[in-house]
């Protein structure tokens, strides 16, 4: 499941713009998220998910 965007946040329309561009991306696309930190903790599972030039390309901890 993609993360939930607020209907009236202004960011939502772009953030899904970008998602459906990203849900395309055949290209190789690293991904690297902190696992300490609150917001970004696991957020390089989603890239892997949602884009096809992801998977695999990870990097665990920066």
């Amino acid at each position: 499941m993609k993360p939930a965007l607020q209907e009236l946040d202004v960011t939502a329309e772009p953030n899904r713009k970008a998602w459906k561009v990203l849900g395309q991306w055949q290209n190789p696309f690293l991904t690297a998220s902190n696992d300490s930190h609150l917001v970004t903790r696991g957020a390089d599972k989603y890239f892997q998910k949602f884009t096809p030039g992801a998977p695999g390309t990870g990097a665990r901890h920066y």
